[in-house]
């Protein structure tokens, strides 16, 4: 038995197909009816299941036609869906969900946005290295372990790798546990063209990615930023993404001016705040630091959302194996005293067990019990091997190199 709803589309579609063929004007379609009812033209194709003991039901052309339309407004509403409130409201109102904690939506777009050299890139980085792997990014914020597509059209295939190895081995993570992030570098993908819903389509398709970061907006425009057709040609893109691909997730690099701070530095159309969901401003802070302005946030109170800073640490092992840390500390004068409190702790421990080397579960364990926040641990550790304090021994091991007196 097929439903009223079915009738109409197969009514609809056998219509469309017969036109087609004979070429006749709607004037014409009394044609079209009598050839339904006697079905003795083999080339109109229908439901057996259904369809022609319904059109044996129907007794006039008019009705027919009148079938017809309803067949059609069925259609046009199914392209703009329009509900009612109540309805809305009695399903229920969506659970708010999160890629990276507070900072970017289950579905959705957030911006990063920043001057050159304030580390918008190596958070990004760092961002896909986290949810690729599972992990906190900046150790603090929650991920959920997706498979991650970086398109970048920034970098290129010299410094992206070489950021990507320095991260991993910050994270003491294996390489070949990164076979769900997947790189474009310097394919040329635009994202405000007529094929760019085709292109996102595809690359989703075959990598599956939940996240897609985007380095940057304006080397993935063949439009001008500052101007508002082309800034909308490119969410008018996304959204047709979104339509299909219910859980994504996008982060786009954004270039600002080099005046003012907030939203308005943004270059270019103001359209670049209006549609996105999150937008994350970078400035640069003192030396290794970056301090971030939660701009605008479509799903958290931002008067209960504090702005933070993160650390950069670039180090070393023994082996001269590079990597680099990005670590969260909130507000950047408190956490500094934090920090430094919780060095002197882990010198004392060091003086008063005499250790020559310690592993990194054992400083957790350690200083966890002197209530030291797991953040405040990974900033501590890391501002000591940036400071040669510590050296990296191999993963996890770590050798003391200064004596107590100079930690302290």
């Amino acid at each position: 038995m097929i439903s009223d709803k079915e009738k109409y589309y197969l009514l609809l579609e056998t219509y469309k197909q017969y036109k087609g063929y004979y070429n006749f004007n709607d004037g014409e379609q009394f044609q079209f009816w009598d050839d339904l009812k006697s079905c003795s033209n083999e080339r109109i194709k229908y439901d057996v299941s259904g369809l022609k003991k319904y059109i044996n039901t129907i007794e006039t052309k008019e009705v027919f036609d009148e079938l017809v339309k309803k067949a059609r407004l069925l259609k046009e509403e199914e392209k703009y869906p329009v509900r009612t409130l109540s309805s809305i409201l009695i399903e229920g109102i969506p659970e708010i969900k999160w890629r990276v904690k507070n900072l970017v939506p289950y579905r959705g777009i957030t911006i990063i946005g920043g001057i050159a050299g304030c580390f918008k890139t190596w958070a990004a980085m760092d961002m896909a290295v986290c949810c690729a792997a599972g992990k906190p990014f900046l150790g603090e914020f929650e991920t959920k372990k997706c498979n991650v597509l970086y398109l970048d059209e920034e970098n290129g295939d010299i410094t992206l790798p070489y950021r990507f190895n320095k991260l991993i081995n910050g994270h003491d993570l294996v390489k070949e546990e990164f076979d769900n992030l997947f790189v474009s570098m310097f394919n040329d993908i635009k994202i405000d063209t007529n094929d760019t819903t085709s292109t996102l389509k595809l690359l989703i398709e075959r990598f599956k990615p939940k996240l897609v970061i985007i380095d940057s907006m304006v080397r993935c425009m063949v439009g001008e930023e500052d101007k508002s057709k082309d800034v909308r040609q490119v969410f008018d893109n996304l959204k047709d993404v979104f339509k299909e691909y219910q859980d994504l997730s996008f982060v786009i690099l954004h270039h600002t001016t080099k005046q003012g701070r907030g939203l308005v530095s943004l270059r270019g159309s103001g359209d670049f705040a209006a549609f996105a969901d999150v937008i994350l401003m970078f400035n640069s802070g003192h030396k290794g630091f970056a301090n971030v302005e939660m701009a605008k946030n479509r799903h958290v109170d931002m008067n209960k959302f504090a702005n933070f800073s993160f650390q950069i640490s670039d180090t070393k092992d023994q082996e001269n194996n590079e990597s680099i840390n990005l670590t969260y500390i909130g507000d950047q004068s408190a956490n500094l005293d934090a920090v430094q409190a919780c060095i002197e702790d882990m010198a004392d421990w060091f003086a008063e067990d005499e250790l020559i080397k310690v592993r990194t579960n054992e400083i957790y364990e350690k200083m966890s019990k002197l209530s030291h926040k797991k953040t405040t641990i990974y900033s501590a550790i890391h501002q000591m091997l940036s400071n040669d304090l510590i050296s990296k021994l191999k993963r996890g091991v770590y050798v003391i190199n200064a004596p107590i007196e100079t930690i302290k």
